[in-house]
């Protein structure tokens, strides 16, 4: 069967996207394995960066950015 190349292109692109979405739920899944190791859930780690990135930044400063 020969499929035009448009065609081949689409399923191409099917199957990357389908290797992208697997990767993304390997990473996801590390995280959450890897949060729930130190007790924290995702809104407590991303406080934490926040205040690793910019230490002594105040209370009003976090909250605009979270």
């Amino acid at each position: 069967m020969n499929l035009s190349p448009s065609t081949r292109t689409t399923k191409r692109s099917i199957v990357a996207w389908q290797h992208l979405t697997r990767v993304y739920q390997q990473i996801a899944r590390r995280e959450r394995e890897t949060l729930l190791f130190f007790h924290l859930t995702t809104a407590q780690f991303d406080v934490l960066s926040h205040l690793w990135r910019a230490p002594g930044i105040s209370q009003q400063a976090l909250a605009e950015r979270l």
